[in-house]
């Protein structure tokens, strides 16, 4: 439900549907937080149109997921969400 959902028998996540506007982790492993946060996110509004790790963009078409340790060094994981699918 925060957007991003582990792969089996790997160290990395897919990205998916947020279920939230924001929210922030503390990471105990890196001792900092990762804040996610979503705009425009709602039960209409569940598609991905971009993801935005520490403002660089994620290429989601060439690669749907992203690192374990990715998320331990990032500090801000953004989604653009949208009614439409990306094309």
């Amino acid at each position: 439900m925060l957007g991003f959902y582990p792969r089996a028998g790997f160290s990395d996540y897919f990205v998916g549907t947020p279920a939230f506007a924001s929210v922030v982790l503390s990471l105990a492993q890196s001792q900092s937080t990762l804040t996610l946060t979503a705009a425009n996110v709602s039960e209409a509004a569940f598609y991905v149109q971009e993801c935005q790790l520490d403002s660089t963009v994620v290429d989601l078409k060439a690669h749907p997921y992203l690192q374990h340790s990715q998320l331990l060094s990032g500090r801000e994981l953004h989604f653009a969400m949208s009614s439409e699918p990306a094309v």
